[in-house]
């Protein structure tokens, strides 16, 4: 549908559009995997029809898939997975969830770099703005493949993670990100992240 809910049309699965630090350049064009893609997340609508399809979930089933060595077991990955932690509450739009996981990243910002987050208090930045896209494919359409995998080790291994590599992100492009910068700049930089070159090694040293 076009709220981003509902159930994936065979050719309608949403794939990354950029060639710069997505998942893989096949994903892009009709294939094996972006037909994996959605022979996964229709089998996942038949399993949760309470959940449906929301955007997002494709890129978590590319992550699954490209892992896995079996469809049957990614299945039960992305079941898992949607069914516990923060991503229950953001694909099913629990207000409560969500509002506890943004306020524990609120406090992390503001303890990890507290003169950007009173300049983003004062022109009206929050967190809702920029992490919701980034937690819900679990940073797959914002880092580089790569890199990417290297944060679903650390959030598998501890869903806290997510808020670390957040203010990693942040503190990386901190020279883009700072203080006296514009509400519409640090906005549509932090919406397109993944235009940005990232060195890996110098990223997991933060």
């Amino acid at each position: 549908t076009d709220d981003g809910y509902g159930t994936p049309p065979t050719q309608a699965v949403e794939v990354p559009t950029s060639d710069k630090g997505l998942l893989v350049l096949n994903m892009c064009q009709e294939g094996p995997l972006l037909r994996r893609i959605s022979e996964l997340l229709r089998a996942f609508v038949e399993y949760r029809p309470d959940m449906g399809y929301v955007q997002g979930m494709s890129y978590l089933a590319a992550m699954l898939l490209l892992h896995i060595d079996s469809d049957e077991k990614s299945f039960v990955a992305l079941a898992s997975l949607l069914a516990k932690g923060h991503l229950q509450y953001f694909y099913t739009v629990q207000h409560r969830g969500i509002g506890c996981h943004i306020a524990v990243f609120e406090t992390v910002l503001q303890k990890g770099l507290p003169s950007l987050h009173r300049h983003f208090q004062v022109i009206g930045i929050v967190p809702q703005m920029y992490v919701i896209d980034w937690w819900m494919s679990l940073f797959s359409r914002t880092l580089p493949y790569e890199i990417a995998s290297r944060c679903w080790d650390l959030f598998l291994l501890d869903e806290a993670y997510i808020y670390r590599i957040s203010l990693s992100l942040i503190i990386y492009f901190s020279s883009t990100i700072h203080d006296e910068a514009p509400i519409d700049e640090i906005l549509m930089f932090l919406s397109k992240i993944q235009n940005y070159t990232i060195n890996e090694d110098k990223f997991f040293a933060i």
